[in-house]
C-alpha cells in the first residue's frame, strides 16, 4: 500500500549523526576498562564499596556467595560483572560516580552483547542491571 511506501522514505524518529556514549563503544580488540582502571575510584574505595554491596545489598536478591564474589575474583572473571557492582553501590553509597559507572555498565552490557559472549557472570550482572536501574529507565534508548 502507499501508506507502508511513504513510511519508508521517513526519515527515523532518533538522529544518527550523534551517537549517544552508550553506544560508543571502543572496537572490540580494545578491553572495556572497569571503574578503578578508568579512574573514578581508587581500589580501597572499589572494595569498601563492593564489600557493602554483599553486605547491604545482597541480601535482597540472595545472587552471590560472600565467600566466592570476593572484589578480586569478580574483578578478574568477569570486569563487566564488577562494573555493574560497583554501579549499583555507588548508587547508594557513593553517588557521585553513579552517573559515570552506569554509563561504563551499559557500555560493557552492549559489548557483551554484541559479541554474543555467555557465562553466568554475564547474567548476574544483567540481572544487577534490572534490580538497580533507575525508576524513570524503561530499557528504550531513542537518542
Amino acid at each position: 500500500s502507499s501508506s507502508v511506501a511513504s513510511g519508508l522514505d521517513r526519515p527515523p524518529r532518533y538522529s544518527t549523526d550523534t551517537p549517544s556514549p552508550l553506544y560508543t563503544i571502543p572496537p572490540a580488540n580494545a578491553p572495556l576498562d572497569d571503574p578503578v582502571k578508568r579512574g573514578l575510584m581508587d581500589e580501597a574505595t572499589a572494595e569498601n564499596i563492593f564489600d557493602m554491596v554483599l553486605i547491604r545489598l545482597n541480601p535482597f536478591i540472595n545472587l552471590f556467595d560472600p565467600e566466592l564474589h570476593t572484589a578480586s575474583y569478580v574483578r578478574k572473571k568477569c570486569p563487566f560483572l564488577y562494573t555493574t557492582l560497583l554501579m549499583a553501590g555507588s548508587k547508594f553509597f557513593k553517588p557521585q560516580v553513579y552517573p559515570e559507572i552506569r554509563q561504563l555498565a551499559e557500555q560493557h552490557a552492549v559489548r557483551v552483547f554484541a559479541e554474543l559472549r555467555k557465562s553466568v557472570e554475564i547474567v548476574q550482572a544483567f540481572m544487577c542491571l534490572t534490580y538497580w536501574k533507575e525508576p524513570t529507565d524503561d530499557g528504550v534508548r531513542s537518542s
